[in-house]
């Protein structure tokens, strides 16, 4: 299963190779906003920086590459290398959140300066140690020289607006807060003109985004005499927002009172957006904007402690698209990237404000539900309805570049409470419940019991079997004679066999599907096309075998495929094949995503010369619409039709207005399943032309198809 530790260190692997690049390209991005970016690769204690950071040290870029952490400790001032060292540590040991120092660093002509340093670590490893951290370096030397100036002039009692620098945004109140003075510079960034600011409070240009707690804090501090110093977000007079470094100064009496308060603030808008862009580098899709797997951990966790305190259940949903790769193949990863985004809004209207969808990756999305009920038959019933309303809303048809599109979801479902299992253990069982969705048809929500760990258990052991018998070209091609109205051989259906090492042979119905869901198919489907045209070689050189048909099965995932019908003409070229030996055989499946583009490739193949004929004919449901428009040679009656015609008045008329509507369209019919000479002369009798099933005999390995053939 993919929550293996070997499969959670590649996909931390890969996250942090994704990571990674994104950090590189928006090192070059913020070159041009003049924010010193830098990237810390925790494996290799290799640094990373960008050419506004080499800048503000007057270095070129090129010389600082590649730097290790002893170069960069060389650049810091010997006073403050404790400071950097205290401030990291409390940063890793999990203390702070993030990382910020203010330190000095030297400057290529010799002098120091002054920089503010924020970083935040980025990805860890599957035991969530840090495997990469980026941050923000940027100069403050003006301010750090204005902000000492200020406090000298504080100590000296002098004019204090003769220190005020003009690059710094300064206001002056009075004891009780209102404004009595602000530079150009405050009203620029405010867009408040000075008569609209002076006699007001700071609540006008207040954004409303700091707790109580902090404005509280900020008051206690200065009416108690002390200085205090933190990053303000503000709202100008247009409604933008902004950032700034704040130091407030009280300005004390004889007295003991306090006469007026200076603010001196420094813009750090341009870095706190850094900020965000990075923070959400590491916590949210990049697509859907939904949190990514990283935050959805950090919320679970959160979540397992609020049910054990609470002793109230939790649910966790695991739901994939239907048929998305098939999306992708066919309409481009453009066109699923739409879907993807529309798919995220729809669940995410589903649920609650404190609930959490997360795209886990792919076409996968975890919901997270959070305190449902503390009685768990409730707790089930909620959590079958938000996923049954999820199911439904993600049925409705969706606008894929002008045209309809119909999908659908399998939804898997587990219940939690307190810390009984882990996390991964969690999501594991969502995804059994999914997978067993799957397996049933798809479009359906399903609940996680004890019973699908066994099942599950034997999947991933085929799935990983079937891998290696890809590689290792562990098949072998059945032969299933059909024959024609005299009972006369015609052509024969290749049909797929694992030959295991210690299982022994292995029916498609055991693998197929599996393969199906994921890219095995390809390269299976490619082994038969080419072993079936190999064979087709060798028959054109007898005369027994160099008139026979052989038809060979594709799946959807195969025939969607863009260059499918340029792949089959060279196979066709490649082993010397004449087009119309070769019959293929399609299911309606390949029909449901855009009918007008599978007609196109049918129109190709059928121009070819190759044979096209319709398999399982009438389980489906969109063929007897489009049945007219599609270049078909022939149609497949389902053997579930023969199976019951004997007993069941209403198959034997299905397969009359078959055969009857394929005689008006000029196609020629097959019946598969024939296994009694009952059904045989009933089906003759129904006008059917050619036959396949156990009656004549069972797929057989290739000795004994030809000796059957010799025997006929």
């Amino acid at each position: 299963m993919k929550f293996e530790k070997s499969m959670v260190s590649i996909e931390l692997a890969t996250a942090y190779q994704e990571l990674s690049d994104e950090c590189i390209a928006l090192h070059s991005i913020l070159d041009a906003g003049h924010i010193g970016t830098w990237q810390w690769n925790m494996q290799t204690n290799a640094i990373t920086v960008n050419k506004y950071w080499a800048d503000i040290l007057g270095e070129e870029l090129k010389d600082l590459e590649p730097m290790s952490i002893e170069k960069w400790k060389r650049y810091i001032h010997p006073d403050d290398l404790k400071l950097v060292a205290k401030a990291l540590k409390n940063h890793f040991s999990g203390d702070l959140d993030y990382y910020e120092c203010e330190y000095r660093m030297l400057h290529k002509d010799g002098h120091w300066i002054s920089v503010s340093d924020h970083g935040s670590v980025i990805t860890t490893d599957a035991d969530n140690k840090p495997l990469m951290i980026c941050g923000t370096l940027t100069d403050i030397s003006k301010y750090v020289k204005s902000e000492e100036q200020l406090n000298s002039n504080v100590r000296d009692n002098i004019d204090i607006r003769k220190a005020l620098e003009d690059n710094s945004i300064e206001a002056i109140t009075d004891s009780r807060g209102l404004i009595t003075f602000v530079n150009d510079k405050f009203c620029e960034i405010s867009k408040y003109s000075r008569q609209e600011l002076i006699g007001q409070d700071h609540r006008i240009i207040s954004s409303g985004r700091h707790s109580k707690e902090f404005i509280r804090d900020l008051w206690t501090t200065i009416t108690s005499g002390n200085v205090w110093k933190g990053e303000l977000n503000n709202r100008a007079k247009d409604g933008t927002y902004y950032w700034v470094d704040t130091t407030i100064v009280p300005f004390i009496n004889d007295d003991g009172t306090i006469r007026q308060y200076v603010a001196i603030r420094k813009d750090i808008t341009e870095r706190k957006n850094t900020e965000d862009q990075i923070s959400s580098l590491a916590f949210y899709d990049t697509l859907t904007t939904l949190p990514n797997r990283r935050l959805l951990m950090d919320n679970f966790s959160a979540a397992l402690s609020l049910t054990a305190r609470n002793n109230r259940y939790g649910a966790v949903l695991f739901l994939d698209i239907d048929k998305f790769k098939t999306l992708n193949d066919t309409l481009g990863h453009d066109t699923g990237d739409i879907l993807l985004v529309e798919a995220a809004k729809r669940i995410n209207a589903c649920v609650r404000k404190h609930d959490t969808v997360c795209r886990f990756g792919g076409d996968e999305f975890v919901v997270l539900l959070v305190d449902i009920d503390e009685n768990i038959t409730i707790a089930l019933k909620k959590a079958a309805i938000i996923a049954e309303k999820i199911r439904a809303t993600l049925q409705s048809p969706y606008m894929l570049k002008g045209y309809e599109y119909f999908s659908s979801s399998s939804i898997g479902v587990c219940l939690y409470k307190g810390e009984e299992a882990p996390i991964e253990a969690l999501l594991k069982y969502a995804d059994m419940a999914m997978y067993k969705s799957k397996t049933s048809g798809r479009n359906c929500v399903s609940f996680f019991d004890e019973s699908m760990k066994i099942e599950v258990s034997k999947r991933a052991s085929i799935e990983r079997e079937l891998s290696h018998a890809v590689i290792a070209q562990e098949f072998q091609l059945y032969y299933q004679i059909q024959v024609d109205h005299n009972n006369s051989p015609i052509g024969a259906e290749a049909l797929i066999r694992w030959v295991h090492p210690t299982r022994g042979l292995i029916p498609p119905i055991e693998f197929i599907a599996l393969a199906e869901e994921s890219s095995l198919i390809l390269n299976i489907g490619d082994w038969v096309l080419r072993s079936a045209c190999e064979q087709l070689n060798i028959w054109s050189k007898s005369d027994l075998t160099k008139n026979l048909v052989l038809a060979v099965n594709v799946s959807a995932v195969q025939f969607n495929k863009n260059d499918f019908v340029e792949h089959v003409t060279n196979i066709l070229s490649e082993y010397g094949v004449n087009p119309a030996s070769l019959k293929l055989e399609l299911t309606e499946s390949l029909l449901v995503d855009d009918v007008n583009v599978a007609i196109r490739k049918m129109e190709k193949l059928r121009a070819l010369g190759v044979h096209l004929s319709l398999d399982d004919f009438g389980t489906g449901y969109s063929s007897l619409s489009y049945l007219k428009q599609l270049p078909l040679h022939q149609i497949k009656i389902d053997q579930s039709f023969v199976h019951d015609m004997h007993y069941d008045a209403s198959n034997a008329i299905m397969i009359q207005t078959i055969i009857e509507m394929a005689k008006n369209f000029n196609l020629n019919v097959i019946a598969e399943g024939v296994e009694t000479v009952e059904q045989l002369s009933m089906l003759k009798d129904l006008g059917c032309m050619e036959y396949q099933g156990y009656y004549f005999s069972k797929p057989i390995p290739l000795e004994q198809f030809e000796a059957l053939l010799e025997s006929m």
